[in-house]
Order: structure tokens, then C-alpha cells, then sequence
């Protein structure tokens, strides 16, 4: 999936600078999570859709399946009754039968891997949306106590540094 695979670099980038850069972060980040949120709730409409089909196709062979073993037992009847000409038409119509079985065989063989394949893409990208959603809450908390704090109580001034540099030359000296 494009759409979930883009979101996933984008914030793999360095996403500080470029929530840094958006006019409104929060706005952003929430859009970015429902259009994936979005994306994620269509893979699985489709995913749905495939079962579907998978079960019609399944019922759909065992029908067919049905109908080659009665036209067995159809030529068989006919075949003991001496009757060629209708052993004929039952042959004609079970190897019919049989080419539609083995079709219908190669279409559940495909829509088994495609509906697999959707299911690995599906927990894939559910796992990608929720390590942003935690990303996310990561960003909100650090909003919610401003996002200035982690520089601390403003810049430090020279006795700060004096002070600190004392007590560095003190704790080597009785190291």
C-alpha cells in the first residue's frame, strides 16, 4: 500500500523537523492518522470481499466436484446398459465438468495468495500505524507540557557554569 508506505518514511524522517516546519502539527499528524486509519479500513473491506469470493468459489468446487462424480456413475449406468451413445454425452459433459473444476482450482489458488498476501499487508500496516499513533502521543504529551521544556528554565548564565566547573575540578581532585 503507497499511501501506508509513505507515511511510514515520513516519519521515519526526522519528524521534529518537520513537525517544526508544519504550520499546525497537531492538525497534521492527526489528518496523517486518519488517512491511514482510512487506508487500513479499506484493506480491510477488501480483505472481506476476497472471503467472500473464497467461500463462493469453494462452494462452487465442491458443486462441480458433485457433478463429475454423478457423471461418472451417469457413464457407468450407461455403459453397463450398452448404451454408447448416451456413455457418449455423459463423457462429453464430465470432462466439460472437469475443465471448469480445474479453472475454478487455478481461481482459488489465485485469490488464496491474493487474500494472504492482504492479510501480511493488513498486520503489517497495523503495526506501522500503531507505532505513529504512539509516536504521536509522544508529541502530544511533549505539546501538552510545551514543547520548550526539554531546554530546560532558560539559558545558563556564567556563575551557573562557574559553579559547575568548580565542582568538576573539585570531584577530580578527590578522585
Amino acid at each position: 500500500m503507497s499511501l501506508m508506505t509513505r507515511f511510514a518514511r515520513l516519519f521515519r524522517a526526522d519528524l521534529n523537523a518537520l513537525l517544526d516546519r508544519a504550520e499546525e502539527p497537531e492538525t497534521l499528524l492527526r489528518l496523517s492518522l486518519r488517512e491511514m486509519e482510512e487506508a487500513l479500513e479499506e484493506d480491510r473491506r477488501h480483505s472481506l470481499a476476497l472471503a467472500r469470493r473464497r467461500e463462493a468459489l469453494a462452494a462452487a468446487l465442491a458443486e462441480r466436484g458433485h457433478t463429475v462424480q454423478n457423471l461418472l456413475a451417469e457413464t457407468a449406468l450407461c455403459l453397463d446398459a450398452g448404451q454408447d451413445g448416451l456413455a457418449r454425452g455423459a463423457v462429453k459433459r464430465r470432462l466439460e465438468a472437469e475443465r471448469a473444476l480445474q479453472a475454478l482450482g487455478r481461481q482459488r489458488a489465485a485469490l488464496d495468495t491474493e487474500w494472504a498476501e492482504g492479510q501480511a499487508r493488513i498486520a503489517e500496516n497495523q503495526r506501522r500505524l500503531e507505532a505513529i499513533r504512539q509516536q504521536a502521543e509522544a508529541l502530544a504529551l511533549l505539546g501538552h507540557t510545551g514543547a520548550d521544556d526539554w531546554r530546560g528554565d532558560g539559558p545558563v548564565d556564567d556563575d551557573e557554569v562557574e559553579v559547575a566547573l568548580l565542582r568538576e575540578k573539585q570531584n577530580r581532585s578527590v578522585s
